[in-house]
């Protein structure tokens, strides 16, 4: 017969209206309870790993133009546009893995902010540069990177807070908990709409690149990047 394993968990809740109303303050109280470990369901590991071979395949075909045209950015933009959509992904998709750990969940963040970022500056590159990237690089490059990488540093400090106000130093009581989970979700909605604008533009940039490429190969690539 298949054995069955049940672990303890400790948890926090709201106790009782009557309890509450005793204190202006919010109460809460420690509860254990018991549940069944369970494997995977086969479907959703089935797909992960479909699509991990396919950008896998994807990836290797970034590896090898990086490595016969090391000094072609396009190339090298591909490639990392690559990494950040695999770990981001993988992380994504499988978020109830890595949320514990901070040495898989820094990664997952990092990548999945910097992911629209890298994939506009490579639509943006290729096969030309684009305004207002070809005509002031730094400043844009700047702005551009320098907010993703500052919003991933706030989002993995306040996780990484949140993790601590988790444990023994919350003292018994949730609400700096709770206020601090506040803080993050506000920040992912708000990252979420700089995310959108860099897709949008994206679009945006497809559609002026196939209107006004003339060479017959690249005005394919644009329209089939545009519909994919």
């Amino acid at each position: 017969a298949e054995l069955r394993r049940w672990v303890e968990v400790g948890f926090w809740t709201r106790r009782s209206e009557v309890a509450q109303s005793v204190s202006s303050s919010t109460q809460w109280s420690q509860e254990t309870t018991s549940l069944l470990v369970q494997n995977l369901p086969l479907a959703d590991v089935s797909l992960s790993l479909v699509w991990f071979f396919l950008q896998l395949g994807i990836f290797s075909v970034g590896a090898l133009a990086i490595w016969r045209r090391p000094f072609d950015q396009s190339a090298r933009l591909f490639f990392a546009m690559c990494i950040v959509t695999l770990v981001a992904f993988v992380g994504g998709f499988h978020w109830w893995v890595v949320a514990g750990n901070p040495w898989l969940n820094t990664p997952f963040v990092l990548c999945a902010v910097l992911l629209p970022v890298v994939s506009l500056h490579f639509f943006c590159s290729y096969p030309q540069p684009r305004r207002p990237l070809s005509t002031h690089p730094r400043a844009t490059l700047l702005v551009g990177y320098a907010i993703p990488l500052l919003s991933a540093t706030g989002l993995v400090l306040l996780l990484e807070y949140s993790r601590w106000l988790s444990g023994p130093a919350s003292g018994g009581t949730l609400e700096p908990l709770h206020e601090s989970l506040g803080w993050l979700r506000l920040a992912i909605d708000a990252y979420l709409l700089i995310a959108a604008s860099c897709f949008i533009a994206i679009l945006v940039v497809l559609a002026h690149g196939y209107l006004t490429t003339r060479h017959p190969i690249h005005r394919s690539q644009m329209k089939w990047l545009f519909w994919a």
